[in-house]
């Protein structure tokens, strides 16, 4: 029967469960504040636990107990996200000016064409005979099982490199010319 805790669903569970109170501190603390950095990290924090459900749920036998879910179908890989938005973090913290443009939301244009991509899976899959007694449909299995999780598992991994370096030249960047304003001996 689900739930069924065990050793790895309740570290995991626990880990879930701070991830959601954490997002809603910070989105409280967002709220007052109005500050870009804030509804930012509350963005990070999501996608972070998110990203722990699909352990979550299959450590606690969520297969096991429902063979024919559709979970999978909305278990996304948001990792395209992920680099943008601590790009835009940094870039908040350390621009305490910083406001989000229409051009900035270009970044996400790519998380953006996986969640459609996902949405075509799905609304294929679901008009397909036989759908309601298999966990995966049959458009599922054939591309995103064997192809499109590894590619946009690929591409998240090199997206986020690239925003780690832009990251950190921005961060550094920022670093080194209030070091140079500070006087020296």
């Amino acid at each position: 029967m689900f739930p069924n805790y065990n050793i790895y669903s309740v570290p995991l569970l626990i880990l879930y469960v701070l991830g959601i109170i954490f997002c809603i501190v910070i989105y409280i603390k967002y709220r007052k504040s109005k500050h870009i950095s804030d509804l930012l990290l509350v963005l990070i924090m999501a996608v972070h636990t998110y990203h722990r459900t699909t352990y979550t749920v299959g450590f606690m036998g969520w297969y096991d107990t429902f063979p024919n879910t559709k979970i999978n179908y909305f278990l996304l890989d948001l990792t395209l996200g992920f680099g943008p938005l601590i790009y835009l973090y940094v870039r908040s913290i350390t621009n305490q000016q910083t406001r989000l443009s229409k051009r900035d939301w270009l970044h996400f244009i790519p998380v953006l064409l996986f969640i459609i991509y996902r949405l075509i899976i799905f609304l294929y899959d679901v008009n397909q005979p036989g759908f309601e007694d298999v966990q995966n449909g049959r458009l599922f299995q054939l591309v995103n099982m064997n192809y499109g999780s590894f590619i946009a598992g690929l591409l998240g991994n090199i997206s986020q490199i690239i925003y780690l370096f832009l990251s950190i030249f921005l961060f550094l960047n920022v670093t080194i010319g209030e070091w140079e304003k500070i006087p020296h001996l």
